[in-house]
């Protein structure tokens, strides 16, 4: 109960700032991780986006692997693939890969706990309906994280927020999409744990994917 009265308490202060925006969707996932010598781990995760503007909708789902190296006790290196499926402008759903490289970081300070993650990733789409199509959506990504660890309890909250900046030449804009959460972490077993949140996302250039999104994911760690 103490985990789903946090996630309440944070979905009512995300819906009072936001009194504008609509519940658009939920973001379900599950993620397995596994230790490997010499200091790599590997992820892999799969993922159903939902979006319901007037009705429960599938928009995407996909899964995705990556590479983990830990350079030190602070830093870290990820290579990641996507593969999803996108509910296109057609109504139909159509392939979309994606590479991603990140650099995260982290520092402890008493409690707290703060994470950045930048990411550069590379975005190409399969259905083509004109030439911009066949150019790969290109972003790095800029990701704040304050966490903290409340005493006597196990549950993990965290607050954060994510600014993706354009790098097609096409784009001349400083930033085209920017999220902001809060999440709440709560171990369930040995090394499983579940963690439920809330996102207010703004999208400049499809505004049906800005509002509301509630998040789930489930994550076990193989060591």
């Amino acid at each position: 109960m103490g985990i789903l009265r946090y996630i309440i308490t944070l979905a009512g202060i995300f819906l009072i700032v936001n009194t504008s925006a609509q519940v658009t969707g939920e973001w379900l996932s599950a993620e397995i991780e596994f230790d490997l010598p010499k200091k790599f781990s590997l992820e892999t995760s799969l993922e159903a986006r939902v979006l319901n503007p007037g009705g429960i909708g599938l928009h995407k789902f996909f899964g995705q692997a990556g590479v983990n190296y830990k350079i030190s006790k602070r830093f870290d290196l990820t290579f990641k693939y996507r593969y999803s499926m996108r509910l296109e402008e057609n109504m139909h759903y159509y392939p979309r890969h994606r590479l991603m490289f990140d650099f995260k970081f982290d520092y402890p300070v008493e409690r707290f706990k703060f994470d950045y993650r930048g990411r550069f990733q590379r975005i190409s789409k399969t259905y083509i309906n004109d030439q911009l199509d066949l150019i790969p959506y290109m972003h790095f990504r800029n990701k704040f994280e304050v966490s903290y660890n409340v005493k006597g309890n196990p549950i993990l909250p965290s607050v954060f927020i994510e600014i993706f900046s354009p790098l097609n030449e096409l784009s001349r804009k400083l930033s085209d999409e920017f999220r902001f959460g809060a999440d709440v972490s709560y171990p369930i077993a040995k090394n499983q744990s579940l963690t439920g949140g809330i996102i207010f996302i703004n999208e400049q250039f499809e505004s049906q994917l800005s509002g509301i999104i509630f998040t789930l994911e489930y994550k076990i760690s193989i060591k």
